[in-house]
């Protein structure tokens, strides 16, 4: 009995998992963009999405969870046509979870368009496939702890779910407990794991609304100029923005490098290096190294990059 009632879990399992994937493939989307099933908790860019794998692991569990407890009470005779009691608890949990997910992207989605984050796209077979951004770690990368925390938690909380449905079906396949307890559904999350649940949610979510990227600087083209009106240098990196803000701009030496028009991307950037430094006096002598760095809506280039002076 048993074995059966553990296949029907499984089996609202598989068909959470079916019906997610079909309607994956009837929407539209580029040719070759998808890699594999984890295409069902990628963000748009591509990237693996924190906030979408917590709701689906909810949503699966929980899927699978009332099937199978539906199939024990079906074998124990307490009533194959009603379906089992879902305490407040797991709808909070499914709430939680798809409010998560959906601020999560709201936030994403405000930001990119109003350029106070970039979100470029990882193509299937790029270079820096797996390296940016992930369930655990942030665009550039960088292990980020607060979705180390939700992951976590979420993980655990289900974990713990899982151990009490097997001793909430235990209970509802008992011979003596069909007129002891006729109502049993599925059984309740602890209000402490919830409340350490719900807190990672809103760590997560904390973090995203004061999220701003960082540009980070890779190369600097010239890397010796004779500093004159018609001196250029380009910087390459990332997370520049598609256009400058009014808070953007290239500095040299502390001085502002006039950028030249429409020559602003996402990843490279081509400025008019000053002619005179700061206090408008000539540049150093010849071996003089200056540092160059970029600022993008009022947040600046962690790294700087130097240039030499001829």
């Amino acid at each position: 009995m048993y074995g059966w009632i553990g296949l029907a879990g499984a089996g609202g399992f598989v068909l959470f998992l079916v019906v997610a994937t079909v309607a994956l493939l009837l929407s539209p989307t580029t040719p070759g963009s998808r890699r594999n099933w984890l295409v069902l908790v990628e963000g748009n860019d591509g990237r693996l999405s924190t906030s979408k794998f917590q709701w689906f692991a909810w949503s699966a569990v929980i899927s699978g969870s009332f099937v199978a407890v539906f199939a024990a009470r079906a074998f124990a005779g307490l009533g194959a046509t009603t379906s089992p009691n879902v305490p407040a608890n797991v709808l909070i949990a499914l709430g939680f979870s798809a409010t998560t997910m959906a601020t999560a992207k709201g936030v994403t989605t405000l930001y990119s368009a109003s350029g106070r984050i970039v979100k470029s796209s990882v193509q299937p077979g790029a270079a820096n496939a797996n390296v940016t951004g992930g369930l655990l770690t942030d665009d550039t990368g960088i292990t980020d702890l607060s979705k180390v925390q939700l992951v976590t938690w979420t993980v655990i909380a289900l974990g713990v779910y899982v151990y009490s449905l097997s001793v909430q079906i235990a209970a509802i396949s008992g011979t003596d407990m069909k007129g002891m307890h006729p109502n049993l559904g599925l059984p309740d999350i602890d209000g402490a794991l919830m409340v350490l649940t719900g807190l990672s949610q809103g760590g997560y979510l904390g973090k995203k609304l004061i999220e701003k990227t960082t540009p980070i600087l890779q190369s600097l083209v010239p890397s010796t100029v004779a500093p004159g009106p018609n001196t250029f240098i380009t910087v390459y990196g990332t997370n520049f923005g598609d256009k400058p803000g009014t808070d953007s701009v290239v500095k040299v030496g502390g001085a502002s490098a006039p950028v030249i028009a429409n020559d602003w991307s996402d990843g490279k950037i081509k400025a008019q290096f000053p002619p005179t430094a700061p206090g408008d006096v000539p540049w150093g002598p010849s071996g003089t190294k200056v540092d160059v760095s970029v600022v993008v809506d009022g947040t600046e280039s962690d790294n700087t990059l130097q240039v030499t002076i001829a």
